[in-house]
């Protein structure tokens, strides 16, 4: 790996300024342009630098790596939202619609996927940039086109609720992206809370301590021989009571 394509990698900008200067060539790679590693490695600046440099030409930009596969192609694979905002926003990358070796537009790369929030959302990206999918390769028969047509029309407010509610579930997880922070913060309160109860129950138990021992005090002081200071008073005077008291005060701990 050379240096431009390390620096690339680890998303050192200013090393990799000095570098593109120095040898120009060096953005190609056997596998792709140093723009692949930068998607690969999502080092979204890194990216940026290249392609406002005024080195990210129409060829580089659309330049596929061994698997076929463009920056888009390998942004949408990894699912990496900001790259692929950004990348949109590149005139030459939107009126991409190469195929690659498999056949997969950039759309039906997020078909082998999971379908969860994160490719619904990169699909919602993709259809309002434009990108489109290639269209087959023989025209259908009238029969089979009026009956897609059919099924089409049969499908369509089912796939606009289904579509609704996925978006709907999309932005409430969004907003609630922060729930786990705020329940540890009002577990840590909680618990705290608790912690410093039953530590004051336990040093200043119901009925105080006594101050001093005595063998004439009150209570049951005389049927136990002596009161010793600094044990609870509760204690001699119900003993049964106290022990299940102290026994739930140190489990709720």
């Amino acid at each position: 790996m050379i240096p431009l394509h390390l620096a690339a990698k680890r998303g050192r900008v200013g090393v990799i300024k000095e570098l593109i200067n120095a040898r120009p060539d060096s953005v190609w790679d056997d596998d792709g342009s140093v723009l692949h590693l930068c998607v690969w490695y999502n080092n979204l600046e890194a990216l940026k630098f290249i392609l406002q440099s005024g080195r990210g030409d129409q060829e580089l930009l659309l330049a596929k790596n061994k698997e076929g596969n463009t920056i888009l192609h390998l942004a949408v694979m990894l699912k990496q939202i900001k790259n692929i905002k950004y990348l949109l926003l590149q005139p030459e990358i939107r009126t991409a619609i190469a195929l690659n070796r498999l056949s997969f537009t950039t759309f039906e790369l997020l078909e082998p996927s999971s379908r969860d929030f994160i490719s619904l959302k990169i699909e919602e990206m993709l259809i309002e940039a434009g990108v489109i999918i290639s269209e087959p390769q023989h025209a259908p028969s009238p029969n089979i086109a009026s009956q897609e047509q059919q099924n089409q029309s049969n499908q369509e407010h089912p796939n606009e609720r289904r579509k609704m509610w996925e978006n709907l579930w999309y932005k409430y997880l969004q907003f609630q992206g922060n729930w786990i922070e705020e329940t540890r913060v009002t577990l840590m309160l909680v618990a705290t809370v608790i912690a410093t109860m039953t530590f004051q129950s336990t040093i200043s138990p119901p009925g105080g301590i006594w101050q001093e021992s005595t063998h004439t005090g009150g209570l049951n002081c005389t049927t136990y021989g002596i009161c010793e200071a600094g044990t609870a008073v509760l204690a001699y005077a119900w003993p049964h009571e106290f022990i299940k008291f102290m026994t739930y005060n140190t489990t709720s701990c």
